[in-house]
């Protein structure tokens, strides 16, 4: 703070032309150069504080001026700024999530009071509509489709016959032919009764033709098939290449017809037409084939009987001209066949 005082009280002057003088002159000057730098000390600086200003001719009085002086400061100086990105679009607020220091608010309240309040409810939370409702959107929904029905199962197989006897509806069926020199005279027939019985199948059905003997010479029985593969259909161009193949067939040799059964059980066909004859032999070698209790053994291991009674395969003897004077072929009928009829003598 700066005090300026006024010169010593002096006499008034004593003529118009004493300011004039030199003693006299350098005061005034003085006191005009002290205010023009206060002016613009003022001008400059901030004034705190009251100013009392005293006229220096009163007598008595010295003129006084109180100033607190501050260091000058200048407005900041206002730099343009480019004008701010429009604000985006409102976004719907996320959900709120509770936090630790949210939960532990209410026990946070200083007082009693604090526990029995109420937790605050959170905001509702907006849900965005993402689509609008359009015309297509506003339709009823079209009724499910419903299944067809599923197909009818189809028809069981037809009942298969073979020279007048009948038997119980298979898919599949083997016959079993006895070529030997036995069936010299009933081969011809047999053959025509077999192609008759294979067009009467239907398309559902499948079967198998197999030949069985011992050829002369040869120790061991012979099975010839049909259809190598398996099972062959009923259809037209197999009956031919049947008749065909049957044409080559000749009877010779001995009857094994445990052989021709094996080959036949071997397919796991549902049915197995055993055609064949015996004829009464004599001499020491008297055996037809292995024997009736040898055959029979192996046909129930073969072809066992279920709990119920009921074999997997179902054998149908036909002894052609005379009876089986051995009683092999009557007891295969009544131990695997399917009732009566199981076992039947055919006379061309």
């Amino acid at each position: 703070m700066a005090a300026v005082r006024s010169s010593p009280k002096r006499a008034p002057s004593r003529g118009a032309d004493a300011w004039l003088r030199p003693a006299t002159a350098l005061p005034v000057v003085a006191s005009l150069a002290v205010h023009a730098a206060l002016l613009y000390t003022i001008e400059r600086i901030r004034i705190e504080g009251p100013v009392r200003l005293v006229d220096a001719t009163d007598e008595g009085i010295d003129t006084v001026l109180v100033l607190t002086s501050a260091p000058a400061s200048r407005a900041p100086e206002v730099v343009p700024q480019p004008p701010a990105p429009p604000p985006p679009p409102p976004q719907p607020p996320p959900p709120p999530e509770p936090s630790p220091v949210q939960a532990e608010a209410p026990v946070a309240k200083a007082g009693l009071l604090a526990l029995f309040e109420a937790p605050p409810e959170p905001p509702a939370r907006e849900v965005p509509l993402t689509t609008k409702p359009t015309r297509e959107t506003a339709r009823p929904a079209e009724p499910a489709k419903i299944a067809p029905p599923p197909a009818p199962p189809p028809p069981p197989p037809r009942a298969t016959s073979f020279a007048g006897v009948a038997a119980q509806r298979a898919s599949r069926l083997v016959y079993a032919i006895d070529a030997s020199g036995a069936m010299t005279s009933s081969l011809p027939y047999v053959k025509e009764e077999l192609l008759r019985s294979v067009a009467r199948l239907d398309e559902s059905q499948r079967f198998q033709v197999l030949v069985f003997r011992a050829p002369p010479g040869e120790a061991d029985p012979r099975v010839d098939a049909f259809e190598p593969g398996g099972f062959a259909a009923p259809d037209t161009p197999t009956v031919a290449r049947l008749a065909s193949w049957l044409d080559k067939v000749q009877p010779r040799g001995r009857s094994q017809p445990l052989a021709g059964l094996r080959a036949a059980l071997a397919q796991q066909p549902d049915l197995i037409f055993l055609l064949t004859r015996s004829i009464r032999r004599s001499g020491t070698d008297n055996t037809w084939g292995e024997g009736t209790e040898a055959t029979l053994a192996e046909l129930d291991r073969l072809n066992p009987e279920s709990i119920g009674g009921k074999r997997p395969t179902v054998i149908k003897a036909l002894q052609f001209i005379d009876p089986d004077p051995t009683g092999m072929l009557q007891q295969i009928g009544a131990l695997h066949g399917d009732g009566p009829g199981s076992y039947t003598v055919v006379r061309p």
